[in-house]
């Protein structure tokens, strides 16, 4: 399950593993963007990747992951 939405600091993506399984995601998007780890309150905790239209993360069961694309 996934959101996507205009937020305070760029866009907000938010991914939720619901099925209780873990492994490597990978998410392609529609144009360049600078990539950011984010927490629920979506603060900027660090960029993860330069400016690229796709990135990878390994994900855990049950867990909400939110990242800021900026650019």
């Amino acid at each position: 399950m996934n959101a996507l939405r205009y937020g305070e600091n760029g866009i907000v993506l938010r991914v939720v593993e619901v099925a209780g399984r873990s492994g490597r995601c990978k998410i392609k998007l529609w144009k360049d963007f600078q990539i950011h780890r984010s927490n629920i309150l979506e603060d900027d905790l660090g960029k993860i990747k330069g400016i690229a239209d796709s990135f990878e993360f390994e994900y855990e069961p049950f867990k909400m992951y939110t990242f800021l694309l900026k650019g």
